[in-house]
């Protein structure tokens, strides 16, 4: 079913790909980011 509603009913494969990849590439630098922060903050106070 997934193969006929991608490939056989006329949609633009790349970009749907493309637009469902989006939201877990921004979720996982975000993630990403908060534990640099955390990380950050924890050498900080073992630093002093």
């Amino acid at each position: 079913m997934a193969y006929d509603f991608l490939y056989s009913s006329g949609n633009n494969v790349d970009l749907i790909l493309a637009l469902a990849r989006i939201p877990m590439v921004l979720l996982s630098m975000s993630l990403g980011f908060i534990v640099y922060l955390f990380a950050k903050e924890l050498s900080d106070q073992w630093g002093e």
